[in-house]
């Protein structure tokens, strides 16, 4: 499966791929975690997990949350075209 965001500016437009996501966001994590002390350097492994981890259940919650709100936007306009309010 290939999911991917386009960001758009006035002349170009840059293509970010979910795994250039899950990098970024590992790479921030770590860094934030050896400043604050998280982990240890030699445990610096575990963010690559606690990452993936929150990084599917954030995408599944959008998922479902999109859903119904692309279910509630269809029905209303059926009502709409149907006449009724």
């Amino acid at each position: 499966m290939n999911i991917s965001f386009v960001a758009k500016t006035e002349d170009k437009s840059v293509n970010i791929g979910i795994s250039d996501i899950y990098y970024i966001a590992t790479g921030v994590v770590m860094l934030f975690g050896f400043i604050v002390g998280w982990f240890y350097k030699s445990n610096f492994w575990m963010a690559f997990i606690y990452v993936g981890i929150v990084l599917v259940a954030a995408f599944l919650i959008d998922e479902i949350k999109t859903k119904k709100d692309i279910d509630y936007i269809n029905s209303r306009i059926k009502k709409k075209e149907s006449g009724a309010k």
